[in-house]
């Protein structure tokens, strides 16, 4: 519809005086509006001998009635006392999409009011008082007129012929004209006649409203043939036979246009699989919801109907995984947590959400494994996969791709650039229906002519969803034309007829339907619908437009609840918004958490813009806590969006800008990280915040470490600390003195690490969670330093003052670590083992792993199988959730068990593993500990010089008795017996060093351990030659 504003100059006949009047309809529109006029009948006969004035008070109470019903039915009216009518408006100020429906309403309730009024005045009356009514619809010029106190009023000639039809009208009758049959589908009518109305040519035909047609209710939706399409069927059916047969991963993608067959295809296609399918869409009204396709496929394995109790949802769980035994059995936990059951959550609360996001990763692969394998195969099935979110898409793509998971993954997407969709065992471009296909369905219907066939057959170039839109709209109004240019030129105007056409009770559901997207949760709808939802719901679903599953409902394409989402007009679309976001509010209040984004979203629509930032806050931390990184940021710049365009919570910025540049860091987007924490320092100087300033400046210095400029990081870290000396902060102080040393370890400067790990803990007055983080660093540098007395003195404090499972596990591993270099194999192995089972109870994968990879080092010396087995097993978990320190710790192990085995071939590959992994952590003291035993496997005299150089850049004997005993070795091998006994007597003389500082007891076992018994033994021999 075009609204044309306009400021004209119309001439106002007068009826009660002679001459015109020209009057400024100075502001309005010209749009097209339904006018009712309403008559009183019979009056002057019902009272003809009352005075005027009782008349006169009579009448306005006929006209009190006939206004509140027209209000009722959303009406603007006007009286025109004298003349006994009153004008109802339906579209004048606000469109609507039920202004018809609401006009004949009202028309049909004024015949009820007529019928109440003659049972209230029939008897002993000479005429029964009664009335007629008039409708019309068209272009009518709706505005203010400037010489009558800006009074709005309507003007045109559907004014005029509503004014003229009720004229003709009998007592009792409705009349109306101006519509199209198909606008009166929900209404019997019949013709009454045609008129000749002044100022225009031809006669208008006139119809009499007489009710509202009656619906036939539990009609099945009409059932669509399958045509076509053999060659596609042809080709996923033999790419189905291949993988029963080899059981090896296959991925196919379906791609083409709306409305081109992609599901329905897809539908036929897995009728004849006999084997298990699990679907999901990617489909979301907030088209970034996290985990949509990987929620909605777990909620089909798991049988979780909809947003359920915790109780259901942990029984479900835990019911599915128990067939399945083993690790998925054993951490059911970590599904429960994804779907946010609380004791999941309480329980898992030491695991960082980091660990918590890669368990859940292992455990999902792992799983889709379990299904394909338990069956002869299983299809998973995504849909509309071009609104994949980004987290679920590198999810699906390692199961895919590096996992190989042995199952049939069809991906059905509109046309895209997704690199993911390009790489494939099966690619299907779907095109339209050849003409001689799209004749079939349509012949089928039985509802066209040859002549319509063929001009349908032009607009819809074959497209199946629009040919089927076009049967079901002719089926629901078989008197129109289909043929008409403007009727079919697109799908969009026919779905929007479609829409027009439907009873104006079910146009509410419909509507609020599109507004909570292509599918959602029941509740929430039938909630806000009220008694009527189930048979709404039913109607709607006999329409073939809506589909009702389990615990949810959803739209039969996607293309008719964008249609119908954009026909709500804009005022009522943030009225429906609105009511969605309160709704999720009331019925989640305990999971509000999961559900701000899909809140922040309703909120937003409906210019709620506060409550909108709030929940957008909301969902951007959670996404940020569960190491979503590249949702969290999206979020963080909608909210730093509805920020600085609407000035709202101004203050909230600067800890926006803090988070936002954590996350970048995280992700390693250093550029954007520095960005934001420069942003966040001018905003918290200006607010005169100095802890929030030191902090950020803690935090940029951490991101130029990364970058590897360790000038710029030392600056801002001797600002931060300058900063937290003058306003006397000294936990911050502390911090900045630990980063400080944090920067010397990566540099391998341990001794300047430890004089600023030892000033941090000076610095600090109580103990604290700082005060355990740098008495267990200043342990390790300590370590590293070959001081392991200080180291174990410290690490004993540690675990006195910590009482969290965490710390005591990271504390644990390190004195475990100690006690293995100094040869106490009994300690380290208690020591791990506890560490071990601390870190199983606080679901701790990185230490867990970590821990058991130090173990198995320790095994090395006392049951070199059994370190086997912990290594491999320590190997294959860090490998799965990520932790390359657990990598390189197995890797290292395991090449050490292979070259005491003498499987060289084997210790190379290991080696090399844990090299490579060297190169990306930078662990010094592990690159160089993989350097000595590399070198020895190769017995390159030049490596082990390179790795003693190394350690002597450290300042770390332990690594120094180690390279020279290994380049003693490789010259005894290679037959230099005087350079042997030389690098051993080096090697020697350190051992003795580290020893004098170890108690007793702790000195006997450094003696009697393999490598320092072994050395004893070399030196005795070569010095005797």
């Amino acid at each position: 519809m075009t609204l044309q504003y306009f400021n004209v100059i119309l001439p106002i006949v007068n009826n009660e005086r002679s001459g015109s009047l020209e009057l400024i309809l100075s502001r309005g529109l010209r749009k097209r509006i339904i006018t009712v006029f309403v008559e009183i009948t019979n009056f002057y006969k019902q009272f003809p001998h009352l005075p005027l004035s009782e008349r006169a008070n009579i009448l306005w109470g006929y006209f009190y009635e006939l206004e509140g019903l027209a209000r009722l039915y959303g009406a603007e009216t006007y009286k025109f006392f004298w003349l006994r009518r009153l004008m109802a408006i339906f579209g004048g100020k606000e469109t609507h999409h039920d202004d018809l429906e609401r006009a004949f309403e009202f028309a049909l309730e004024v015949k009820k009011l007529r019928e109440k009024w003659k049972k209230e005045l029939s008897e002993g009356m000479e005429a029964v008082i009664g009335a007629r009514v008039g409708i019309t619809k068209g272009l009518t010029y709706y505005g203010e007129i400037s010489g009558l106190n800006n009074a709005v009023t309507v003007m045109g000639n559907s004014v005029n012929l509503a004014s003229r039809i009720v004229s003709i009208a009998n007592d009792g009758e409705i009349l109306f004209s101006g519509f199209e049959p198909y606008e009166l589908t929900g209404f019997k009518h019949k013709m009454h006649g045609s008129v000749k109305v002044k100022g225009l040519e031809k006669p208008v035909e006139i119809f009499e409203l007489l009710s509202r047609a009656e619906k036939e209710e539990g009609k099945p939706p009409y059932e669509f043939a399958f045509v076509g399409r053999k060659k596609e069927l042809n080709l996923l059916t033999l790419t189905l036979k291949n993988y029963i047969n080899d059981r090896r991963v296959r991925k196919v993608s379906i791609i083409g246009e709306h409305g081109i067959g992609k599901t329905t295809l897809v539908n036929e296609f897995i009728k004849g699989a006999d084997i298990p399918v699990y679907y999901a869409s990617c489909h979301s009204r907030t088209v970034t919801a996290q985990f949509k396709p990987i929620r909605e496929l777990l909620k089909t394995i798991f049988k979780i109907k909809g947003f359920e109790q915790d109780s259901i949802i942990k029984t479900n769980i835990n019911r599915v995984l128990s067939k399945f035994g083993g690790i998925l059995e054993e951490e059911a936990e970590i599904f429960q947590w994804f779907f946010s059951v609380k004791s999941a959550e309480i329980k898992l609360l030491h695991v960082s959400p980091y660990q918590k996001m890669q368990r859940f990763t292992h455990l999902f692969i792992t799983l889709l494994k379990a299904i394909a394998n338990q069956n002869n195969g299983v299809i998973f099935v995504f849909d509309d996969f071009q609104m994949v979110d980004k987290t679920s898409l590198l999810l699906l793509k390692r199961a895919v791709e590096d996992a190989k998971v042995p199952a049939l993954f069809i991906f059905v997407s509109l046309p895209t650039g997704n690199e993911f969709l390009q790489k494939n065992d099966l690619l299907i471009h779907l095109e339209g229906l050849s003409p001689e296909e799209a004749k079939e369905i349509l012949e089928s219907s039985g509802l066209f002519d040859e002549k319509d066939i063929k001009r349908i057959l032009e607009i819809t170039e074959g497209n199946p969803f629009f040919i089927e839109e076009l049967i079901r709209y002719k089926m629901a109004n078989p008197e129109s034309e289909i043929t008409k240019e403007e009727l079919i030129s697109s799908v969009y105007s026919v779905t929007m007829e479609r829409i027009d056409t439907l009873p104006s009770e079910l146009k509410s559901p419909l509507y609020l339907a599109s507004i909570m997207g292509n599918s959602f949760p029941k509740e929430p709808f039938l909630r806000i619908m009220g008694n009527r939802a189930i048979i709404y719901l039913k109607r709607l679903e006999d329409t073939g437009i809506l589909k009702e599953e389990e615990e949810y409902i959803r739209f039969t394409h996607s293309l008719i609840q964008e249609i119908a989402y954009r026909s709500i007009l804009y005022s009522d679309r943030k009225q429906y918004h609105g009511i969605v976001a309160s709704m999720f509010e009331e019925l989640y209040r305990d999971r509000l958490e999961q559900f701000a984004e899909t809140i922040a979203f309703h909120y937003i629509e409906a210019d709620e813009l506060k409550r909108g930032l709030y929940y957008t806050i909301l969902a951007a931390r959670r996404a940020k806590e569960s190491y979503l990184n590249e949702h969290a940021i999206e979020l963080y710049m909608d909210a730093l969006e509805l920020i600085n365009q609407h000035g709202l919570e101004i203050d909230k910025r600067p800890e926006l800008y803090f988070e936002m540049a954590e996350v970048l860091n995280r992700v390693a987007r250093f550029e954007e990280a520095e960005k934001y924490y420069n942003l966040a320092i001018d905003e918290y100087r200006a607010s005169l915040n100095k802890e929030k300033e030191i902090e950020t400046l803690e935090n940029l210095g951490k991101v130029y470490v990364k970058k590897g400029d360790m000038k710029t990081a030392e600056t801002l870290f001797r600002e931060a600390m300058g900063l937290a000396q003058s306003f006397d902060l000294p936990t911050l102080l502390a911090r900045a003195y630990f980063e400080m040393g944090n920067l010397y370890s990566l540099k391998g400067d341990f001794a300047a690490a430890l004089i600023n790990f030892n000033l941090g803990y000076n610095t600090l007055k109580v103990y604290s969670q700082e005060m355990i983080d740098l008495l267990t660093h200043m342990a390790e540098m300590h370590y590293y330093s070959g001081n392991f007395k200080k180291s174990i003195e410290l690490l004993e404090i540690a675990l006195e003052r910590s009482n969290e499972l965490t710390d005591l596990a990271r504390i644990h591993t390190l004195l475990g670590r100690v006690y293995e270099s100094i040869g106490s194999y009994d300690n380290a192995s208690s020591s791990l083992e506890h560490a071990f089972n601390l870190s199983r109870k606080t679901g701790d994968k990185f230490l867990e792993t970590q821990s058991s990879a130090y173990l198995g080092g320790v095994q090395l010396h006392t049951e070199p199988e059994m370190a086997y087995k912990t290594l491999n097993h320590a190997l294959e978990s860090a490998d799965a959730i990520g932790d390359l320190i657990g990598k390189q710790v197995s890797a290292l192990y395991i090449s050490k068990y292979y070259f005491k085995k003498k499987k060289y071939g084997s210790a190379e590959i290991y080696i090399n593993e844990a090299k490579r992994i060297g190169e990306i952590l930078k662990n010094h003291f592990l690159q160089v500990s993989t350097m000595i035993l590399s070198s020895l496997i190769h017995r390159s005299v030049k490596e082990a010089e390179q790795a003693l150089n190394r350690a002597r850049q450290l300042n770390s004997p332990p690594l120094v008795l180690h390279a020279l005993s290994t380049m003693g070795q490789i010259n005894e091998i290679s037959g230099y017996s005087d350079t042997a006994f030389e690098n051993y007597a080096k090697a020697l003389n350190m051992a003795n060093q580290l020893a004098n500082q170890l108690t007793q007891e702790l000195k006997d076992k450094f003696y009697k351990q393999g490598y320092v018994r072994r050395l004893l033994e070399k030196v005795q021999k070569l010095s005797n030659r």
